[in-house]
């Protein structure tokens, strides 16, 4: 019986590898490459796009690519949002 990869362990091997590329930041925007088993795929992040994470694979759900992508960049209004929390909480 072959196991499958999980998305997870796969996202986890393509940052390993280095298949994973960020070529833009801007604010809440982000772009990326990121060399698949198959093919490379464009991939990111933007505020306004519905859903805001995207990528060019085939995958119907969240794939390993954006796994990768999001456990390396964290959008600005997140990090605001968290901060802002933070601050409420202090006071």
């Amino acid at each position: 019986m072959t196991v499958r990869e999980t998305p997870q362990a796969k996202a986890h091997r393509l940052l390993v590898t280095g298949a994973l590329t960020v070529t833009s930041v801007n604010g809440d925007t982000i772009r990326a490459t990121c060399r698949g088993d198959s093919a490379t795929y464009e991939l990111g992040h933007h505020p306004r796009a519905t859903p805001p994470w995207w990528c060019g694979c085939p995958a119907r759900v969240t794939c390993a690519h954006l796994l990768a992508l999001q456990a390396v960049t964290a959008p600005q209004s997140a990090h605001l949002e968290h901060t802002e929390t933070e601050e409420r909480t202090a006071a």
